[in-house]
């Protein structure tokens, strides 16, 4: 399994640049703004109105639900602006105690990170839709750039952000489509179809660019709830774990706190199909490319990000402009390397780490054959486990030249 590292760091980035937007480079535009519709339940309860109904029609029930939410969304906030964990349990449900645990571990991921000396965003309430079991999804504006669909419900008088029970979602679901077969629970109705014909067009995807995909179907597990796999990633959107007769990928359902926050004009949709296809591109790579899929993780993670789309131009301009290029190997310290060869082993810049494996692969494709170059090259890792030796086979060239090269074409294209 290679997850997209520390997702909930790099969700709360985007707190820290709608708070701080001078001093962090600003997210590059995104896809156009995407319907919400495939997150309002097609068989639950009329949804209560949005706020751009005039107050004279609502009830007081919702806006006594919206202004407890909206007290919640408060506290929260000045939980992570103000490092107080005390206001962080006040907002989330401590009745449910692996949800609880989570919340708390995210919490203090990001106190220690350096993301901490920027807060984070307003959030505010916008819509309520009423769900099963006592449960309204609110639809939240995050800073006006970034936006989250999560579970509240009431708890001692007070509507506190939680999520149901293993017991609280149904009974499990098996569904297939032509390529996948799919694990899930009525819980996610409202986003089970959305999320099938997603996996599709993720498989399509990589297909298109790298001109295979196996035909077996694999397996999919839609996580409605973090509690339903408390000791699994907890830091992605989507990951791939290869098993010996089958593939599999779980996804966290978009209106799930476990998703976070996603791009308010994208849509989750926008967010999710990246990740997806990401994590299919290492699905294709292990099962249609076995002679180049035991390779560093730099280009298994690089080569998904690639074939992804997601070209990181901002980080990589910020790090390359500050003179932070990641080297690709470290040649300063004799242990614990911090490289782009080691990037599952990154103590610290994994996020930035993708934005440089992608970077190597776009310079390898442009300058070294296209894709063909690059697996020439990771055929030829797989074979040695060098990098040197690979290159020299590969390319032609030594790993020092080729490193000159790369940066020179980092230089060029973004400083």
């Amino acid at each position: 399994m290679i997850p997209r590292p520390f997702r909930s760091l790099m969700l709360l980035a985007a707190f820290a640049l709608a708070a701080c937007a001078s001093d962090i480079p600003a997210a590059a535009p995104s896809q156009p703004a995407a319907t919400m519709a495939a997150v309002a339940p097609s068989a639950e309860p009329t949804p209560v109105p949005s706020t751009a109904t005039p107050a004279s029609t609502a009830t007081p029930s919702e806006r006594q639900i919206k202004s407890s939410i909206q007290e919640t969304l408060d506290r929260f906030a000045e939980a992570y602006n103000d490092n107080q964990a005390d206001l962080l349990d006040q907002a989330t449900d401590q009745t449910n105690a692996p949800f609880r645990r989570f919340v708390r571990s995210q919490f203090d991921d990001f106190q220690r990170s350096a993301l901490a000396r920027y807060g984070i965003a307003e959030m505010q309430v916008e819509s309520i839709t009423p769900r099963e079991h006592g449960f309204v999804l609110a639809h939240i504006s995050v800073g006006g750039r970034s936006a989250a669909d999560w579970p509240f419900r009431e708890v001692d008088g007070r509507w506190v952000i939680s999520e149901p029970t293993v017991a609280q979602l149904g009974a499990p679901l098996k569904l297939a489509s032509e390529h996948f077969t799919f694990d899930t629970y009525p819980w996610a109705s409202d986003v089970n179809d959305a999320l099938m014909r997603m996996m599709e067009q993720a498989r399509s995807n990589v297909l298109a660019r790298l001109g295979r995909a196996p035909e077996q179907k694999a397996q999919v597990f839609i996580n409605p709830i973090y509690g339903l796999h408390p000791f699994e990633s907890s830091f992605a959107l989507a990951y791939y774990r290869p098993i010996t007769d089958t593939d599999t990928i779980t996804i966290y359902a978009p209106h799930s706190f476990a998703f976070g926050y996603y791009d308010a004009n994208a849509g989750w949709e926008g967010e999710l199909e990246n990740v997806l296809t990401h994590e299919y591109t290492h699905l294709v790579q292990h099962r249609s490319f076995p002679d180049a899929s035991n390779v560093s993780s730099w280009m298994e993670e690089g080569l998904a990000e690639f074939v992804s789309g997601s070209t990181h131009p901002n980080d990589l301009r910020a790090a390359v402009r500050a003179g932070a290029i990641i080297p690709i190997i470290d040649t300063t310290s004799p242990a614990f390397k911090q490289d782009l060869e080691h990037l599952s082993a990154l103590r610290q810049d994994r996020a930035l780490a993708y934005g440089f494996a992608y970077s190597l692969v776009a310079f390898i494709v442009e300058k070294h054959g296209g894709l063909d170059g690059f697996w020439a090259l990771a055929r030829a890792y797989q074979k040695s486990q060098s990098l040197e030796k690979a290159v020299r086979d590969a390319f032609g060239t030594s790993y020092e030249q080729f490193d000159q090269e790369w940066r020179a074409w980092l230089e060029q294209n973004y400083g």
